[in-house]
């Protein structure tokens, strides 16, 4: 499709930065649903039915999970969970909150173009892993010339309640890690609901199977955070996004004695995130029912997360302290945590605050409909973008929070954002029911 696109210097710098930094996904299509998976104590096909918290499969030394992926891809990203509360025990954790959790400690990924049942044929040893310690992890691992696909573990304990392999032959990373406190275990680990992040975005863009690395640990702060950086980046680098959910217990009793300590800790895991080629982004911290558990987040906390996006420029992430300190009933008895409800509506307000993430890699305007130029005006105190095409064109404006600010149509050529603040907005046209997105920073 040719767009041609006139701005500008300084909005066409600023639009090609935040395109390529922020709408950049590329898709990972998801393979191993409901494909074959033998284990050394038989077969489990539940492990690849996309069901958290329920059946799983018990890690003892010397057992395997393997499966049959089928031939074609060249490179996939093998992707594990178990049942586990807490991510870890080590990284990070309280000592107040550790649970004694069971993990794959030593293990091999290997890989087989003749196995049958995942016991015979050959294996080739991929990758090899020694001293792991947390309970959800995906490899990047060679595929080429293989359909099996298998973990290894020499030594370890716990329960797998899922297995993914996801393709990468086109270098994928729609890869996601979210860590967090307890609020994300409870959310992730807890009571995951029916659907989960990455259903809710495939819902809406089948294209698009999102990776979930599980990563909530319990009592922990920003501090321990900033200071276990490095082994959460050893563990999860590989994911590309970083949802991350912090500060609860920086902000616990509602004082803001805490927030530079708190700012300082978060900046310093943004900086590192995106030296590591990874796109952090924060969510606003869950809000209390402040009847229940006697204090609320101060203000200042939120401001932190506020001024950390703008400074660094990150996606926004979802509001939950909006969302809980008015919906109570999504809350445990203890006022702080989220029931059942709750992680439900964390996972889906993640879903909603990012498809506009996915929306703008989606195009597919017919060639001889496609809008044709998207041009400022010259006026420089006032700049509106015109969208012209050969037909009739309808228009959505939104900023990056997901708020609508301006919608309509017109024919050949039509003026949009006439009355629009300085910023980036994203505007996605439609010609006879096919959709572009458009990304746009007016001055």
């Amino acid at each position: 499709m040719n767009l041609n696109i006139r701005v500008s210097i300084c909005c066409f710098i600023a639009a090609m930065l935040f395109t390529q930094l922020v709408y950049s996904i590329t898709s990972n299509p998801l393979l191993s649903r409901g494909k074959q998976v033998c284990t050394s104590k038989g077969n489990a096909t539940y492990l690849t039915d996309n069901k958290y918290g329920g059946t799983s499969f018990t890690i003892s030394n010397n057992s395997w999970v393997a499966v049959n992926v089928g031939t074609g891809p060249s490179k996939v990203f093998f992707n594990w969970n178990s049942l586990a509360y807490t991510w870890s025990d080590v990284i990070a954790s309280a000592g107040s909150c550790k649970s004694n959790m069971g993990v794959p400690v030593d293990y091999t990924i290997q890989k087989s173009a003749n196995s049958t049942n995942g016991a015979d044929g050959l294996w080739t040893t991929v990758l090899t892993i020694l001293g792991s310690n947390v309970t959800a992890r995906g490899h990047v691992v060679d595929f080429s010339g293989a359909s099996w696909i298998k973990i290894n573990i020499s030594n370890g304990s716990g329960n797998l309640d899922e297995v993914e392999v996801f393709d990468l032959s086109s270098n994928g990373n729609d890869m996601w890690f979210f860590p967090g406190t307890s609020i994300t275990a409870n959310t992730y680990k807890g009571t995951p609901p029916a659907q989960n992040y990455a259903d809710l975005i495939t819902q809406t863009y089948p294209g698009y199977n999102p990776v979930m690395i599980r990563g909530g640990i319990p009592c922990i702060s920003s501090s321990n955070l900033a200071t276990d950086l490095s082994k959460y980046l050893s563990n999860a680098g590989n994911a590309k996004y970083w949802a991350i959910e912090m500060g609860t217990n920086d902000a616990w009793g509602g004082g803001n004695g805490n927030v530079n300590n708190f700012k300082n800790n978060l900046q310093t895991v943004i900086t590192a995130c995106k030296n590591a080629g990874i796109q952090p982004i924060l969510a606003r911290m869950i809000g209390t029912n402040q009847t229940v558990a006697k204090w609320q987040v101060h203000p200042d906390f939120l401001k932190a997360i506020d001024d950390l996006t703008t400074k660094n420029n990150l996606i926004v992430g979802p509001d939950f302290f909006t969302w809980f300190s008015t919906h109570p009933n999504d809350l445990t008895s203890d006022g702080v945590h989220p029931n059942a409800e709750g992680a439900a509506g964390i996972q889906r307000m993640w879903a909603e605050k990012m498809k506009p993430l996915y929306a703008s890699t989606v195009t597919g305007l017919e060639e001889e409909n496609e809008i044709e130029t998207l041009n400022f005006s010259p006026n420089p105190f006032l700049r509106e973008i015109t969208l012209k095409a050969n037909g009739i064109i309808e228009y959505e404006v939104y900023d990056l929070y997901g708020n609508e600010f301006e919608k309509g149509k017109g024919s050949q050529s039509v003026l949009v954002g006439e009355k629009l603040a300085s910023g980036s907005y994203i505007i996605k046209a439609k010609l006879k029911g096919e959709s572009q997105v458009l990304r746009v920073c007016k001055k």
